[in-house]
């Protein structure tokens, strides 16, 4: 019990640490986007408090409010009321920040305005240890405000001499003035602060605009999200670096492309491999499609390097291109389309012909010429016990197939193989998209091996297996010419043997 506790623990402890570890990854990832935002609204911020907000200047007056102790004789002392003193000062702050004396100093200064300002531009303030009041009035002009602070004090002198009321007979010489209001002194806008708040709130601004478009995104964003979402497990995941210019030709990449052969390059794929062969012992899988959601997601170049990964391994391996849509097969493994699975079942190519034994060690099967209905060749009542017929021959059938949402062919063709691998793109496709693929794939009666997530942030975490892909332009535009066939890997090669110049450079051979 104990035991089980602490896993638990530990688990949780790495899940939080995880969690902060995409908070600093997803910040980092958007550093531009931060640095902009933060940016521009620091910009605004000083160019609002150096060019648009006004100056403004603060003068100050005091006075102080001391009652003369005369209870007890009738002629004046210098002695004074220390309790009734300090009552009457929180009478005469009120008394000044309401209308009667703002009243005063506007009816005999019109230039400061109306009482509404006086009260938005003076400040009252006093002390609870002292007899000091202290009137501060702030203005754009400096030397109106040090008026305007000596105009209230004037005015309050004023009504506790002259007027009649009981509260200016109570505070009878009792206000004293102490020092007037000098030309007043720069008081705001607080440039340091005004500049420091700017800087502080466009990196709060811009981690808020991080966080929604990562955390709120539409898109999956990490393996957890994945599985919980479609309701089955991760089985491989490889990275995409986007920073490798190799792939590129007139700003597209290629669609699809064999790695070297190497411990290192194959590391990945022995990985899915490995997962799929031990997904279910009892029933091994024998003939494999591998689909995603939409275009994009890296399919066929999981597929031909699985396939070669295998081949590499000592087993034997079978593509099957029945992706008739926007076959690739072909380009990827330097033979030619025609000769493939469309001319078996017409009857024009038997099964040895069709059957291509291509350099890298995988045989193929490509997808023949093009068609106009490519679901009646998929439906084709021959193609299932075909590929039955081919089981004993090899280890591995794999068949590609066209991505789910863009048409029917994949469902059908799950049905003629033991189990699925369902590609997923991170943050390519949407996550709603993603579970009506799966959904439309078991709705049929198709068996999920497992996920396999492309495209992962090589900042995501040590967890992924470090591959680099290239992803393709749209499905059903002229893709074919975006991709073109690359030197494939010579049997030296394959037995370990370093590659000369002569067979870095030669082109791939045809296959039979």
């Amino acid at each position: 019990m104990e035991e089980n506790t602490v896993m638990q623990n530990e688990a949780q402890e790495g899940e939080s640490t995880i969690r902060l570890g995409e908070l600093f990854a997803a910040l980092w990832k958007n550093i531009v986007l931060l640095v902009v935002i933060t940016a521009v609204i620091l910009a605004a911020g000083l160019i609002y408090t150096f060019a648009i907000a006004e100056e403004e200047y603060a003068s100050t007056a005091t006075f102080s409010v001391v009652v003369s102790d005369d209870s007890k004789n009738d002629q004046p002392t210098n002695e004074f009321d220390l309790t009734n003193s300090q009552k009457l000062i929180g009478t005469v702050v009120g008394l000044i920040q309401g209308d009667k004396i703002y009243s005063m100093v506007v009816e005999e200064h019109p230039v400061v305005g109306t009482v509404d300002d006086l009260k938005d531009r003076v400040t009252v303030s006093s002390s609870d240890d002292s007899f000091i009041i202290t009137v501060t009035a702030q203005h754009t002009n400096s030397q109106l405000s040090m008026y305007m602070a000596n105009y209230v004090v004037d005015a309050l002198i004023e009504y506790t001499n002259t007027s009649t009321d009981n509260l200016a007979l109570v505070l009878r010489n009792a206000v004293t003035r102490i020092s007037d209001a000098q030309l007043g002194s720069y008081a705001a806008p607080n440039k340091t602060l005004y500049a420091a708040v700017s800087l502080l709130g466009g990196l709060v601004i811009g981690c808020v605009v991080v966080f929604i478009k990562e955390f709120a995104s539409n898109k999956f964003r990490t393996r957890k999200e994945v599985e919980d979402l479609l309701g089955d497990r991760v089985i491989g995941a490889f990275v995409d670096d986007k920073s490798k210019k190799g792939g590129l030709r007139k700003g597209i990449h290629i669609a699809t492309r064999l790695v070297e052969p190497s411990v290192r390059n194959f590391e990945p794929y022995n990985n899915l491999l490995t997962n799929i062969r031990y997904s279910d012992l009892e029933h091994p899988y024998k003939v494999i499609m591998i689909t995603s959601t939409g275009e994009g997601e890296l399919k066929s170049t999981t597929l031909a390097n699985l396939a070669a990964c295998a081949a590499h391994n000592g087993k034997k391996a079978l593509i099957i291109d029945l992706d008739l849509r926007k076959a690739i097969m072909h380009r990827v493994f330097g033979v030619k389309r025609e000769g493939g699975i469309v001319e078996y079942l017409d009857g024009s190519k038997s099964k040895e012909e069709i059957v291509r034994h291509t350099e890298s060690g995988v045989d193929l099967i490509t997808a023949g010429t093009k068609v106009l209905n490519p679901v009646a060749v998929i439906e084709d009542s021959r193609l299932g016990p075909f590929i039955e017929s081919l089981r004993g021959e090899y280890d591995y059938i794999f068949l590609d197939a066209p991505p789910v949402l863009v048409c029917s062919d994949a469902q059908a063709i799950s049905k003629l193989c033991d189990g699925v691998i369902f590609n997923v793109s991170m943050r390519d496709v949407k996550k709603k998209d993603a579970r009506e693929a799966v959904s439309g794939l078991k709705l049929v009666g198709a068996h999920i091996i497992g996920i396999n997530v492309t495209k992962c942030d090589p900042k995501g975490g040590s967890s992924y297996y470090y591959h680099y892909y290239y992803s393709h332009g749209g499905y059903y535009s002229d893709g074919e010419s975006h991709a073109a066939p690359l030197p494939q890997p010579q049997a030296a090669e394959k037995a370990g043997a370093p590659k000369s110049e002569a067979s870095k450079n030669a082109p791939p051979k045809k296959g039979a």
